[in-house]
């Protein structure tokens, strides 16, 4: 579970990318954003990480203490810490729990939105989801949808398999994680295939070959770590239920890619096969 958890805890570092379109200055402040992002995210994850462990292992020992702090069945570690050390402190960091629940909501409505905004945009969804709102252009229709999801995968699953919210999380998180990553590896094999594609002169080693060759190994083994089939229940199963998204993923291009608007789309990206017929009987697409 390391790994998705990790994942989980950085979620948020790409909203900038997502929202390019409302942003002034894009190019500068994307980049920056993301740094600054990835940064404070991940300095946040490894201090309270090391706080956690520190804790534990001066209360109850090094070995009883990390196995108690990362024990499934201790839901509210930190807050066990502070009753222990400080009760006083209980009440802040109960505050804490629920501000970044709220932030997390925020973020990952922000993000979906954006996306499936724009995927409606290009018609390779439903037009309403491509609504906005009239008075500040706020992509009503994509936030509702995503807000109607995030409640069902907090309700439902607790609802109808009476498990505990943070064991649904846990389960969520891993099953989660999949999807995103393996689009975080399309993207980074799709960079530099698009790059020689349409601007050859742009493409650099380091940051369009290098890192993203980094960025495969490392997601890669993101990825079958949380598909094995030898993982405890219902970590057996992630890997059907990754395979079952996948080839929706897959239907779903094929017949985007069908359309006469999606064979325009994929013809101005220089992605088009030379010999595919463009839109509406127009030409094929230069090689």
């Amino acid at each position: 579970m390391t790994f998705p958890l990790a994942v989980a805890g950085m979620v948020g570092w790409d909203n900038s990318a997502s929202m390019a379109a409302e942003i002034r200055r894009p190019r500068r402040v994307v980049p920056v954003t993301l740094a600054a992002a990835v940064a404070l995210a991940g300095g946040v994850y490894a201090l309270s990480t090391w706080a956690g462990v520190a804790g534990y292992a001066h209360w109850q020992g090094p070995a009883a203490g990390t196995g108690r702090f990362g024990d499934p069945a201790n839901s509210a570690p930190f807050l066990e810490l502070a009753d222990h050390y400080l009760p006083l402190a209980r009440p802040v960091l109960a505050a804490f729990g629920a501000i970044s629940s709220v932030a997390c909501l925020i973020a990952a409505t922000t993000a979906m939105s954006r996306i499936t905004f724009t995927a409606a945009r290009a018609g390779m969804l439903p037009r309403a989801l491509g609504h906005v709102s009239a008075r500040r252009a706020v992509p009503t229709g994509a936030a509702v949808l995503w807000l109607v999801l995030i409640g069902a995968c907090v309700v439902l699953p607790t609802a109808l398999l009476g498990a505990a919210p943070t064991t649904v999380s846990a389960w969520e998180a891993g099953i989660g994680t999949v999807p995103l990553l393996i689009s975080l590896f399309v993207g980074l094999v799709g960079l530099p295939v698009y790059l020689l594609r349409t601007a050859r002169h742009t493409l650099r080693p380091l940051p369009h070959l290098v890192i993203p060759l980094v960025g495969l190994v490392v997601i890669g083994w993101g990825v079958w770590g949380n598909v094995r089939p030898d993982q405890p229940a219902p970590g057996n199963l992630y890997w059907l239920w990754t395979g079952l998204i996948l080839l929706l993923a897959l239907a779903a291009a094929v017949r985007f890619t069908r359309r006469p608007a999606g064979r325009r789309d994929l013809s101005a990206l220089g992605l088009a096969r030379p010999d595919a017929p463009g839109p509406e009987g127009a030409p094929p697409a230069a090689p």
